[in-house]
């Protein structure tokens, strides 16, 4: 690689980065605006139900997708195969999947509602918003593939500029119910795809993957057959990693009570925040890294995003101190001990988080997959642990002890299989620190960008 095209990757990189970031931030904060409404509207009690409800569809949006949006990023990213296929294939399989999925979420609404006949009703009803919530996640997909970080980025915005209208609407005109605010944390999951209805018409973005001689590119049926195969591989440490994300707010009501899930869900939502650039770098280390394989720039990514992750999180735990009590209310006061839990494990997670994008990358989902496996049985075994004696303190301190386990066996599978060595993606030094300085001096206004 030149100079020259080594210099317009990394300005490439940083400006994917910075929308991304902008994008992924503002649901942390539509979040941090919802969530003292919702918590008023509601009460504990009906915050608590509002989660129970919400969180299968959560769960099933992503755990279901088997591996179809990224299995989409990576072909259109190394232009194996033609755009158009790979649309429609995963646009095929994600309407199948999703309909697959509402018939189950309801089949499992009874067991899931702890046998509350209100709560079972909602999750029913919620969970009808499945189909176009994959949907959108497979064309977010598509988009990361052509590196259309800009619409990846409006679609966020979007959503969550939706979801804090729609709530603010509901608490101003006294409507607020679990059900109603359900429906609009519903439909902001997927109301981004009209985004690319419009954006992906009207773009010019192409594909800058490796462009493989044309007697190497899939066609017919071999491009529904390998997304699928590499798909697979992907969709068991995607549905993995979503269950380590939402099946705590799955368990807890079963195993606890409505007013400890509804403590613990104001946590996460407020907590969001401090990955924000953890989820930035890794959608683009993922595309750029499916088209050109670089270990210095994914070790760098790594650390620079661990060190922004770790100064996120400790503003956000100072701000929390602050705010939740009068914001919240005195309910909700024991949500700040666990924004601080989960903001350590969040960091302790990130370098492996990132790296293992970086193996998906290099056509080894199955390693990502195995390590956030074994996540997901820590996070189950310690929340049966934890949450009796400690609430929502516990849950928190069973999601830092998942981050921490699924990071280890990622470092251990870099090391082993492409021999990577774990202190280049832990140990944060100067350099990191001056790079990081320079990035933010670039994207001040009136400066003039420096080459890193």
């Amino acid at each position: 690689m030149s100079r020259r095209t080594g210099e317009r990757t990394v300005a490439s990189s940083r400006k994917a980065v910075t929308l991304l970031t902008l994008g992924n931030l503002t649901a942390p904060i539509a979040s941090f605006v919802t969530a003292p409404l919702l918590a008023h509207g509601l009460g504990v009690d009906g915050r608590g139900e509002m989660a129970a409800a919400t969180a299968p569809l959560l769960l099933a949006a992503a755990g279901l997708t088997l591996g179809v949006p990224e299995s989409m990023t990576y072909f259109v990213a190394r232009g194996t195969a033609g755009r158009r296929q790979t649309l429609w294939w995963g646009l095929a399989g994600s309407l199948l999947l999703g309909v697959i999925g509402s018939v189950v979420i309801t089949l499992l609404a009874g067991p899931l509602s702890a046998g509350d006949d209100y709560v079972r009703k909602l999750i029913i009803v919620i969970g009808l918003a499945l189909v176009p919530s994959l949907l959108a996640t497979s064309v977010r997909g598509y988009a990361r593939g052509l590196q259309a970080w800009n619409l990846v980025a409006l679609d966020q915005g979007f959503a969550s500029v939706f979801r804090v209208v729609g709530t603010g609407a509901l608490f101003l005109t006294d409507t607020m119910t679990p059900l109603s605010a359900g429906v609009v944390a519903a439909v902001a999951n997927f109301i981004g795809i009209l985004v690319y209805v419009v954006g992906l018409s009207w773009s010019r973005t192409r594909p800058v993957g490796v462009n493989p001689p044309d007697d190497t590119r899939l066609t017919g049926w071999a491009v529904p057959r390998s997304m699928l195969g590499y798909g697979l591989g992907v969709w068991l440490g995607a549905a993995a990693g979503i269950l380590l994300a939402r099946l705590d707010q799955v368990l807890i009501l079963p195993i606890s009570t409505a007013a400890v899930l509804g403590v613990y869900a104001v946590a996460v939502s407020i907590t969001d925040v401090v990955r924000v650039f953890n989820l930035a770098v890794r959608d683009v280390v993922f595309s750029k890294q499916s088209a050109t394989t670089d270990d210095e720039a994914l070790a760098r990514a790594s650390r620079v995003s661990t060190l922004l992750t770790a100064l996120t999180g400790v503003a956000v735990v100072a701000l929390a101190w602050v705010v939740v009590p009068p914001l919240f209310g005195e309910e909700f006061r024991g949500a700040t001990s666990v924004i601080a839990v989960l903001a350590i494990g969040t960091v302790l997670g990130n370098p492996g988080s990132v790296l293992a994008a970086g193996l998906s990358a290099r056509g080894r989902p199955i390693l990502r997959s195995i390590a956030i496996v074994v996540g997901v049985v820590v996070n189950v075994a310690t929340l049966y642990v934890f949450v009796p004696p400690w609430g929502a303190v516990g849950a928190a301190v069973s999601t830092g002890v998942a981050n921490v386990s699924t990071g280890a066996m990622v470092l251990f599978f870099a090391h082993r299989y492409f021999g990577l060595g774990p202190s280049r993606f832990l140990r944060i030094g100067a350099d990191d620190v001056r790079f990081l300085v320079r990035i933010v001096r670039d994207r001040l206004p009136g400066r003039k960008k420096v080459s890193s």
